[in-house]
């Protein structure tokens, strides 16, 4: 038989090699030394298995333990792959920042060791600050801390665009801004879809349960004995989710009306505290009969003329 064909009929797998675990194992593969008519020849034998036992017949069958395959790192051609960076030491721990960020409420994050370290990573020199109307408050002192720690000029915006999570990238570019931080809620706007470079901080702002119950646990309340009535005048569904556990009434401001008798009981319980022109009575803030009156726009207009 030629070499050739030899080579044809080779068995030799990457597999099998894996059963000298358990078998020691003489084999001469194709074109190597000791290779008689240039075909494997193989024979098993039970590892340290005594010279008076006869090898295991061919039909044995072997237990072959396959290593794992190396794990392939696919990148596509000209896309960036994502490293994982973590804020420096020398952030981490500088005294002097951390002494300023203490001046901030302790139950508020507002994540400054991280949006120093973002804007040295991208060398930013003007940037914008967004913030929630409920968030205005600490505008000031955090601006201070970026300005000093990480070196840029910094410029509160003060309105908002249609709400406070819609990100006003555009007015900052046209202020000059090469970044922007949006603080608060978001609808997260890919970053990569904003004109300038841009950061999101939610403000994780931590609850002190205990305080929050007692503030609100019906037995505060119980301590105003002379108090025959409670309307709340915040979602209506707060008195009826909640009403059965006061001892006194806890009325939504509807049914202060119908106590009142400034309105009658209706039919369907209105569910329309925050209704601007679908309000159904005067029980809600937004109901016409709580607007001034405006004079119509044609006439401002002639008189303006």
């Amino acid at each position: 038989m030629s070499s050739e064909d030899a080579r044809e009929g080779c068995v030799c797998e990457p597999e099998e090699m894996a059963s000298s675990l358990f078998t020691q194992t003489t084999a001469s593969c194709c074109g190597g030394s000791g290779n008689q008519g240039g075909c494997c020849q193989k024979e098993s034998q039970p590892a340290e298995q005594p010279s008076t036992t006869q090898p295991a017949p061919a039909s044995t069958e072997m237990t072959v333990v396959k290593a794992s395959a190396p794990k392939k790192v696919v990148r596509g051609k000209g896309r960036r792959v994502a490293v994982q960076q973590q804020v420096p030491d020398d952030i981490l721990h500088n005294d002097e920042l951390n002494r300023a960020i203490a001046q901030l409420p302790s139950n508020y994050n507002f994540e400054l060791h991280k949006t120093i370290w973002r804007l040295r990573q991208k060398n930013a020199k003007r940037v914008a600050l967004q913030f929630p109307e409920g968030l205005l408050l600490f505008a000031c002192p955090i601006s201070d801390i970026l300005q000093r720690f990480a070196h840029v000029e910094t410029m509160i915006m003060g309105d908002v665009t249609y709400g406070a999570c819609c990100v006003d990238d555009y007015s900052a570019r046209a202020l000059g801004a090469d970044f922007l931080v949006h603080y608060g809620h978001s609808c997260l706007i890919p970053t990569t879809k904003t004109t300038i470079e841009m950061l999101y901080v939610f403000v994780d702002i931590q609850i002190d349960i205990k305080h929050f119950v007692e503030t609100i646990f019906p037995a505060k309340l119980e301590l105003m004995y002379d108090v025959d009535a409670w309307v709340q005048i915040a979602c209506p569904r707060l008195s009826i989710d909640w009403g059965t556990a006061f001892k006194k009434p806890l009325l939504t401001p509807y049914e202060a009306s119908v106590v009142l008798s400034t309105i009658e009981w209706q039919p369907d319980y209105p569910m329309d505290f925050y209704a601007s022109k679908d309000s159904l009575g005067p029980w809600t803030p937004n109901n016409p009969a709580h607007k001034p009156a405006r004079k119509p726009r044609t006439a401002r207009a002639a008189k303006k003329k």
